[in-house]
């Protein structure tokens, strides 16, 4: 078909050459020239459909290369696009991860503050064995408190809850010395939990009380507790005599109380 198309073109060019005078030749002297070109340009027309036909293959496969490369590409850039929005994600959730940390670090930060000015105001009411604990870990805290991350704070604030708890659950007897109406004495001490706590001298001339009035923890002496049942429980305590049940008063604080 395509051979047909090529040469009807130069059968008409052939034909007009043949109606058309070349230099006042007759047509029989036209005729052999113009049998000439045509066979000219038949032979031009079976070269350009032979190399088209040598051709084509090539140019097919090379089209069809052309064709898969393009796919291939298309295909590169979806998986990069693909890549990129996923780190996309990724990026945008780290983003807001990190916002929510910091948000929960302000607010930690915040509420160690609190406990910490807390527990300060605590300190001066807790019994003396328990506040020398507290003051010595709320200095350290003060002291380096840019330095310790908020994981140690909050470690430290949970101990001295911790000590407070075990404190109020446990009988605690020491010496100490306590001033009783402008006077320092050394006396026994039997603390029963954070809110009450006996003392006495070794000779027992002196008893009384402590216990936490106001902003600070303070003792007060009393004439009307036995005597015998605090010695007893001391030596209870110590394990010098065998256990018993002791009756101890407990009294709330008067005003004349130190």
């Amino acid at each position: 078909m395509k051979n047909r198309q090529l040469i009807r073109p130069t059968f008409f060019a052939a034909l007009m050459l043949l109606a058309t005078p070349s230099g006042y030749a007759t047509p029989a002297e036209a005729l052999p020239q113009l049998v000439e070109q045509w066979l000219n340009l038949s032979r031009q027309q079976q070269q350009l459909v032979t190399q088209w036909a040598q051709e084509k293959p090539a140019l097919e496969q090379q089209l069809q290369l052309l064709k898969q490369e393009q796919q291939q590409l298309s295909g590169k850039v979806k998986v990069q696009q693909g890549g990129q929005s996923e780190v996309d994600s990724k990026r945008q959730s780290l983003i807001t991860e990190q916002q929510q940390l910091e948000q929960q670090q302000q607010l930690l930060s915040s509420e160690l503050i609190k406990h910490r000015q807390q527990l300060q105001q605590l300190a001066s009411r807790m019994p003396p064995p328990l506040q020398a604990s507290w003051q010595a870990n709320l200095q350290t805290w003060q002291s380096s408190m840019e330095q310790l991350a908020l994981a140690e704070q909050l470690q430290q604030v949970l101990a001295m809850y911790q000590q407070f708890r075990d404190f109020q659950k446990r009988i605690v007897v020491q010496q100490d010395v306590i001033e009783l109406d402008g006077k320092q004495i050394l006396v026994e001490q039997l603390y029963m939990g954070v809110s009450q706590a006996w003392f006495m001298t070794k000779d027992g001339s002196q008893i009384g009380i402590g216990a936490p009035k106001g902003t600070s923890w303070q003792w007060q002496q009393r004439d009307d507790i036995d005597v015998g049942a605090l010695q007893q429980a001391l030596a209870m305590y110590r394990k010098q005599q065998p256990a018993a049940l002791v009756t101890l008063p407990y009294f709330a604080l008067s005003r004349g109380a130190q």
